[in-house]
């Protein structure tokens, strides 16, 4: 049980930074989202960001509760609580609040300049370097290679909300942020296709000896249903956006019902992922 609630704390926690850091970077990249689309995403920003930091939190108290041998009274043991933080799990907590507040104070004009909110999005993605397997595996570059393809997926959860909301109300500005969105995916794309690849072989060895074991055999699961996504984003892009330049209102509700079987794709993905960090391991059989 305590396994099923590590493995949906942290596919939570991954989703809310995800969005936290793509919803900041859609701000800046995004520009011509209408003014009152920009409020809404900082008012998710908000939300999403404080929740972020909560669920990592979480996360660092389920610790507790696994090292005392299921005991939730564990959880609020601030003393094992501190033995925790003083490793690689509190480095990463302190980088993802830092990042988090950095990114929530974008909301606020004139408080925070653009550079510091984008180097607190840089800050969340980092922070999943400094967790799990690749920062275990002592190469520092490779926390770099997990950082910069959590900032891939992150630009792509980011327009998820805005993009999806446009249909139903703006069709013409959802056609434009779908074409930017396109623009940019066509290099951010193979970026973390390389990046999964890469880190897949540094951890296991192979990527062909990597699936004779559980966690390759799960990696690759996680590719494939990546794969899926990219295909609907290949749809999205050859058809429904081009439609949508043209005003067809169809294209709209087919767009929402799209990004929502994504958003699904995307989820099991996270699943996949806290599945990886907290069951198995690079060398696990």
């Amino acid at each position: 049980m305590l396994h099923v609630i590590a493995i949906g704390l942290g596919a939570a926690g991954y989703l809310s930074a995800l969005l936290t850091a793509g919803l900041v970077i859609g701000l800046g990249v995004f520009s011509a989202l209408p003014p009152s689309e920009r409020r809404r995403m900082i008012r998710w920003v908000w939300i999403v960001g404080p929740i972020a930091i909560a669920l990592e939190i979480n996360k660092v108290q389920l610790d507790a509760v696994f090292l005392a041998g299921g005991d939730w009274a564990a959880a609020f043991d601030f003393e094992l609580l501190g033995f925790i933080l003083e490793g690689s799990a509190g480095q990463s907590l302190a980088v993802l609040i830092v990042g988090v507040v950095m990114g929530v104070m974008t909301g606020f004009p004139g408080v925070m300049p653009r550079w510091a909110a984008a180097f607190g999005v840089v800050l969340v993605a980092g922070s999943f370097g400094l967790t799990g397997h690749s920062w275990g595996s002592a190469n520092l570059w490779l926390s770099g290679l997990v950082g910069l393809h959590i900032l891939g997926l992150a630009f792509w959860v980011g327009v998820f909300p805005p993009l999806h909301h446009l249909c139903l109300t703006d069709r013409m500005a959802a056609a434009r942020l779908a074409h930017r969105f396109g623009q940019i995916a066509v290099w951010v794309v193979p970026a973390l296709a390389i990046a999964g690849l890469v880190t897949l072989h540094q951890l296991t060895g192979g990527v062909i000896a990597a699936l004779t074991t559980r966690y390759g055999q799960l990696f690759a699961l996680k590719i494939a249903i990546f794969a899926a996504v990219m295909g609907l984003a290949a749809y999205h892009r050859v058809s429904l956006t081009p439609a949508l330049e043209r005003g067809d209102a169809r294209a709209a509700i087919k767009m929402r019902q799209s990004l929502r079987v994504e958003a699904g794709l995307i989820l099991a993905i996270l699943l996949v992922t806290s599945t990886l960090t907290h069951l198995t391991g690079p060398g696990s059989g």
